[in-house]
């Protein structure tokens, strides 16, 4: 009985030192901060890129500092979960928008912000190197949120909750039957089976069918991937080509990102030092009306980018307007 007893207080102590350590934030002195993942598009093609929002709630009384580097966290449908972040490999990514100096946002009591990492001008982030969640299949996708290292130059991190992961969303991949459905067997052959989400940017082989798709096969699913990730708008020249993938694939998730990059292009093609004015003037019209077109659809994955965009067009226009 009395090594029963002794058994007892060791397993409560043994459990009261576990508490302290697993204790949430609150209770460990720091704010507590709920960080809620979701997806803009639960229902995605295979080995194409896709947008995570996080939402940042600071549900305490106190400042909270919330790191925005952030690691993916993905669990399979067999119930395994994996942290996919090697040490040394540079597979995280810093979620937007945010601070250029800071990889952390400060939150004040009750206040909520939104980040998001997506895909804007083929800048994807680095864990979609990774082709273990590329495939067909379920999956739920969290992230884990860290600030890096780059902050301590710069911010006191006013009660800094530590990492923290948000919590899960669920994500379809999937390939439509006939012709997608070859091509995705293609892209797995031409990456030996290892086709991942940046592969049309990042590899040879890649890039190649990429090219090959634009080409030859306009009406797959997989055209305005293809489009956006091999290649790099920069005149008017390529204004047809993506405002027909806008009209053509009106329902895909890479809606937004094409009329961005309709606007990039007409942007560059107004700033182009061999314009005339009312080339120019013209231009910087299109750039406006494609950004707010872009931010009308309401995707976080290029909201920065087209706020930015829409500013310059119209400033630059006005000059040019100027006498």
């Amino acid at each position: 009985m009395r090594g029963t007893l002794v058994l007892l207080t060791i397993s409560i102590q043994f459990a009261m030192v576990s508490a302290a350590h697993t204790a949430p934030p609150e209770r460990r002195g720091l704010p507590l901060v709920a960080a809620a993942v979701s997806l803009p598009h639960a229902k995605v093609l295979a080995g194409v890129p896709f947008d995570i929002v996080v939402t940042l709630t600071n549900v305490s009384s106190q400042p909270a500092t919330v790191g925005l580097v952030a690691t993916l966290v993905v669990t399979f449908s067999d119930g395994r979960t994996a942290v996919l972040h090697e040490r040394g490999e540079n597979d995280q990514w810093l979620l937007e928008p945010h601070d250029e100096m800071l990889t952390s946002v400060q939150l004040a009591p009750g206040e909520s912000v939104q980040k998001v990492a997506g895909w804007d001008r083929g800048s994807i982030p680095n864990w979609a190197r990774y082709d273990s969640f590329s495939g067909p299949g379920n999956y739920e996708i969290a992230l884990e949120l860290s600030r890096g290292f780059r902050d301590d130059e710069y911010s006191d991190h006013v009660n800094y909750v530590g990492t923290l992961r948000t919590s899960s969303a669920h994500l379809e991949r999937f390939v439509p039957l006939g012709k997608d459905e070859v091509l995705w067997n293609r892209m797995k052959e031409t990456a030996g089976g290892r086709w991942s989400d940046n592969s049309f940017a990042a590899t040879k082989v890649g890039v190649a069918l990429a090219r090959e798709i634009v080409e030859l096969h306009p009406d797959s699913s997989y055209y305005p991937y293809a489009l956006l990730l091999y290649r790099r708008f920069k005149n008017r020249d390529d204004l047809p080509a993506l405002l027909a993938a806008a009209e053509r694939f009106s329902a895909s998730p890479s809606l937004p990102y094409l009329w961005k990059a309709a606007a990039d292009a007409a942007l560059y093609e107004a700033q182009d030092p061999h314009s005339d004015d009312a080339s120019s003037g013209k231009f910087y019209d299109l750039a406006e009306a494609y950004y707010q077109t872009a931010l009308a659809t309401g995707s976080l994955g290029v909201r920065g980018g087209a706020e930015k965009g829409a500013r310059r067009a119209n400033s630059n226009r006005e000059k040019v307007k100027s006498p």
